[in-house]
């Protein structure tokens, strides 16, 4: 009995040990489609990943420097362009060193942050005449003349005839001016010659006068009638039609071709009617 366990023990173990010889090299050929072999590395190819690391290395070593370098200059320059934009006073001469991006960068944030000045408009008012009321004047008085004769008429003169060029009435007409109706004016006065029985010193003396038609102007005395050409009372010179107190000078190719024929500026509106009074303007006015 015992030799016979001990057949079949190595039976089993024949058949056993035969079957896994046939096995082992399917195993070899599985193992082989699933982990395909590595080639060998030549030696070039080990010393190329060697240069590569290296670079690398190198590579990351230059931006390191490079940061800790950078990182200090913007610190300290940060500081200078807040101060130069926050300080409103003047900067005295000083010798600076900068940069074009400091430069750059400071002007542009000087134009966002500083507000301009509002643009001031002052209106000058344009010259006008004094109201009535405003002047101090002194009426003279003429009743029996400007009550007794027609005084409409207003004879004029050219302002050529001056000629002396040491005399008050030539240095009144370098100031003057011409209006648009040929009438010589000073500011707004009218330049007119006058007789001395109106006047206190001569040239340059002021009046308001009114006429029946409640229209109201200033004149200027520009030059002074001689005693020849007046009346006693030297305040007016005899015409056919009345008297003729005022005389106009004027630029006479600019006058209207009506008062060119006329002889008198009575044909503008503005100066047509008699004379009602005539007031002086006293020198502080």
């Amino acid at each position: 009995m015992l030799h016979f366990h001990q057949f079949t023990c190595l039976l089993f173990a024949g058949i056993f040990g035969t079957a896994l010889c046939c096995q082992i090299p399917q195993w070899e050929r599985i193992s082989q489609h699933a982990v395909p072999p590595q080639p060998a590395l030549s030696a070039a190819a080990i010393a190329g990943q060697t240069a590569t690391a290296a670079v690398t290395a190198q590579s990351q070593s230059v931006t390191s420097a490079v940061s800790a370098t950078a990182a200090p200059a913007v610190e300290t320059t940060a500081p200078a362009q807040t101060t130069t934009l926050t300080t409103t006073a003047p900067i005295p001469h000083t010798e600076l060193v900068c940069t074009a991006e400091m430069v750059q960068a400071a002007a542009c944030e000087s134009s966002a942050e500083i507000p301009s000045e509002p643009t001031v408009t002052e209106t000058v008012p344009a010259a006008t005449e004094p109201a009535a009321a405003a002047l101090e004047l002194q009426p003279i008085e003429a009743q029996t003349l400007l009550g007794a004769q027609e005084t409409w008429f207003k004879a004029y003169m050219d302002y050529r005839t001056i000629t002396d060029t040491a005399s008050r009435q030539y240095q009144l007409q370098q100031s003057a001016w011409t209006d648009d109706q040929g009438l010589r004016r000073l500011g707004e006065d009218y330049l007119v010659a006058m007789g001395t029985g109106w006047l206190n010193e001569g040239c340059g003396e002021r009046f308001q006068v009114t006429l029946d038609s409640g229209a109201q102007f200033t004149v200027t005395v520009g030059d002074v009638k001689a005693d020849c050409h007046t009346d006693s009372t030297r305040r007016y010179r005899a015409c056919g039609s009345g008297a003729n107190v005022l005389e106009f000078i004027v630029d006479t190719p600019m006058l209207s071709a009506e008062a060119q024929q006329a002889g008198t500026v009575s044909v503008y509106a503005e100066l047509a009617g008699n004379i009602a009074e005539i007031a002086r303007i006293p020198e502080s006015n």
